[in-house]
């Protein structure tokens, strides 16, 4: 890599995104810090996308588009946008996103300045579809040694967003390398970033996502867990891949951490009585420590 190359390489998956995609680009594209590499995966869309990403390559030369010949999962399109990268830094960027124009700049810097740090991100605002916003709890600040980075992880996942930070590639990529299709996968591939250093939160709204409905991720856990335990603990397989990438002192002393977390995933079930179960549970657990 030569001196004058870029250090983050932004990765932009989009399935029939027309609608929002030209918004993202505009966001990304008039970054204040904005020697990136642009790579648009384009899973096979069937709409306006291939014109809007076309549109938008042919003025910007940073910006490269992968259109995939055939529809594949979502979870690939993200991986083959990873697998490729070849920079420092990477960072995914949706394309129902919208990023402020300082996002690349200041995260990148809070990054670089914090070499003990795996990945840095902003605050981000979620917007509901009826326009209501509130803010993440996904980004917080996470350090201490490796068990304890990652017990704050487990006890505190929150909604995920840390995964739309700036990562440094070589681990990002590592939480890619065995990943199959299974729901919340986006939270298996941050476990080696965190094993191997801190997750830094700056303290500024520079990222607004779309707030997924929860049907719309019941629906995937129909779709992606064909068995009947997995769909009333829709983290049941992350908790299964979690503990072989642990090396075994951490997976002894995190075990019960792992658990929980994978037990607090049925609220998230697509069955009814499951979710029924947990707040019964929930309920009689608030009972005992009143009475206590």
């Amino acid at each position: 890599m030569t001196s004058n190359a870029p250090l983050l390489t932004i990765g932009l998956p989009v399935y029939n995104g027309g609608t929002t995609l030209r918004a993202a680009l505009t966001a990304l594209t008039t970054q204040t810090r904005g020697d990136f590499r642009l790579v648009i995966g384009d899973n096979a869309s069937t709409d306006d996308t291939p014109l809007i990403a076309r549109e938008f390559a042919d003025r910007d030369p940073r910006i490269t588009i992968v259109r995939r010949p055939a529809l594949v999962s979502a979870i690939d399109n993200f991986r083959l946008l990873i697998e490729t990268a070849d920079t420092p830094f990477f960072m995914f960027a949706p394309a129902d996103d919208w990023w402020a124009p300082r996002f690349v700049e200041t995260v990148l810097a809070a990054l670089i300045a914090a070499p003990s740090a795996s990945l840095a991100c902003s605050r981000i605002a979620m917007i509901a579809a009826d326009g209501t916003q509130t803010v993440s709890n996904g980004t917080n600040t996470l350090d201490g040694d490796a068990e304890t980075r990652l017990r704050q992880y487990l006890r505190r996942p929150g909604d995920g967003s840390r995964f739309y930070g700036i990562h440094r590639t070589a681990l990002f990529q590592q939480g890619f390398a065995a990943l199959t299709p299974m729901p919340a996968f986006d939270w298996l591939t941050l476990i080696p970033g965190l094993m191997a250093g801190t997750h830094i939160e700056v303290p500024e709204v520079l990222m607004h996502r779309d707030a997924t409905p929860i049907e719309r991720y019941r629906d995937w856990v129909l779709r992606l867990e064909p068995n009947p335990i997995g769909r009333v603990l829709p983290n049941l397989r992350l908790a299964r891949a979690m503990m072989k990438m642990l090396p075994p002192p951490l997976r002894r002393r995190l075990f019960r951490d792992i658990m929980l977390m994978c037990a607090a995933s049925m609220p998230n079930s697509p069955y009814p009585a499951a979710r029924s179960a947990y707040a019964n549970l929930l309920n009689a657990r608030r009972l005992l420590s009143r009475r206590a």
